[in-house]
């Protein structure tokens, strides 16, 4: 069971890609001195709030960002009167958020939140990893009428994660979520703003989210980034 307070990063990966979007996202680089004693996501951000200078100004990366979604989804012959911050996202799909997101994301030359699998794609994964699994197996030992047999469930899915529609990324339900969590995702490619820290910590979540199930809005500073039984890796 996952702690409820808990980003639950995978310890073998996790802290990883942590690390590589930090560096980034910000231009931290990751060092034992640095990074060791990290606990929680408060640990995280005023680790970075000492690194990085305050008070830089710009544009507002928020309203570049929305303007340029704006843009796209105008292209795309969505009406212009839908398109207001509170306008639900699933109003302006087909049902299918991972084609839309990564759409968005040609379109805009953003990078855009990472869409989840849905009931379907779970599925396809789990019968995916069977298949795919017994049949190195099964060749292994030379059964390859069994081997044979198991390319069934690998097709299978592989068709569910193929036709899978995805599901929006936590926390994010109508346009101005979206633009706010993009605009904090491409921070330096929108124009720099100035670092408050209510500004660094909505950066921060941001990112975090694209590695866990929690939305940014459910995380605090006393946020677990590991689970009790696991721990951070670095090196």
């Amino acid at each position: 069971m996952v702690h409820p307070n808990c980003l639950d990063l995978d310890p073998q990966d996790g802290d990883l890609e942590l690390f590589e979007e930090l560096e980034l996202q910000f231009g931290f680089v990751p060092t034992q001195e640095k990074v060791g004693n990290w606990l929680t996501l408060g640990d995280v951000y005023a680790t970075l709030q000492a690194e990085i200078a305050m008070g830089r100004d710009g544009a507002c990366p928020s309203l570049r960002s929305f303007n340029l979604l704006r843009t796209a989804l105008m292209a795309n012959k969505t009406a212009r009167w839908e398109l207001r911050v509170e306008t639900f996202l699933d109003g302006l799909t087909d049902g299918r958020p991972a084609r839309f997101l990564d759409r968005l994301g040609k379109q805009t030359g953003l990078q855009m939140p990472r869409s989840r699998f849905a009931a379907a794609g779970k599925i396809g994964s789990f019968v995916f990893l069977i298949g795919f699994f017994g049949s190195i197996v099964s060749a292994i030992v030379s059964q390859w009428q069994a081997a044979l047999w198991l390319l069934l469930p690998l097709v299978t899915g592989i068709g569910l994660m193929w036709t899978d529609k995805g599901r929006w990324p936590p926390g994010i339900t109508t346009l101005g979520d979206l633009a706010a969590r993009v605009a904090a995702l491409n921070h330096e490619k929108l124009g720099q703003v100035r670092d408050l820290p209510d500004t660094l910590w909505q950066r921060l979540t941001a990112i975090v989210a694209e590695q866990s199930e929690l939305s940014p809005n459910e995380m605090r500073p006393d946020t677990l980034l590991f689970a009790p039984r696991k721990g951070l890796r670095t090196g």
